[in-house]
């Protein structure tokens, strides 16, 4: 998204973003990987643009982590006592999967929070009336959930090769430092 719904944006431009994810997008398998961008800032608003590109008959995933998953669920971010309702047509429009985040690598997530704390948080926390059993929770590998955007620019901005390594491709290390990114 070039805009979000709370965090701003940090670090590369959108056009060094939008190039990024098509050099990630042409190292996977040909036809395997979608790159786009959308000026929505809300999932539920995500979910529509993506329904009206896809078609009816396609299968839309929305695969958040969930940390972010919080803010989805978030009624701040909804007209007031309006969130089940946008909920509702995010749900009868994409299947949601939340996976679990290291709490330590997610600034916005209370400490310590398991990946057992996490799915029971996600299951219980919408009724079955909102979700059309389109909400699904997958425990991540731990060393992915300990990934995150942030120390991914910080291993680049601190020159760091080796946890850069770990979790970013070469052709994107090699983008970075060819347009002096989070230097």
């Amino acid at each position: 998204a070039k805009q979000n719904a709370e965090k701003p944006v940090v670090g590369a431009s959108l056009p060094h973003r939008l190039q990024m994810m098509e050099l990630l997008a042409r190292e996977e398998v040909e036809g395997s990987t979608v790159c786009g961008v959308t000026a929505h800032p809300l999932f539920v608003d995500k979910a529509r643009a993506l329904r009206a590109l896809c078609g009816p008959g396609a299968t839309i995933f929305l695969l958040v982590g969930y940390d972010t998953w919080e803010r989805v669920v978030d009624p701040k971010y909804y007209p007031e006592g309006r969130r089940d309702d946008a909920l509702r047509s995010l749900f009868g429009t994409v299947e949601v999967v939340v996976t679990s985040r290291d709490s330590a690598s997610a600034s916005t997530m209370a400490p310590g929070l398991s990946a057992e704390g996490q799915a029971a948080a996600v299951r219980s926390g919408l009724p079955a009336e909102v979700t059309h059993g389109r909400l699904h929770f997958m425990p991540n590998d731990e060393a992915l959930a300990a990934v995150s955007s942030s120390a991914a620019r910080g291993a680049l901005a601190g020159d760091d090769p080796a946890a850069a390594a770990e979790v970013l491709p070469h052709c994107i290390r090699a983008y970075a430092k060819e347009h002096g990114l989070y230097e």
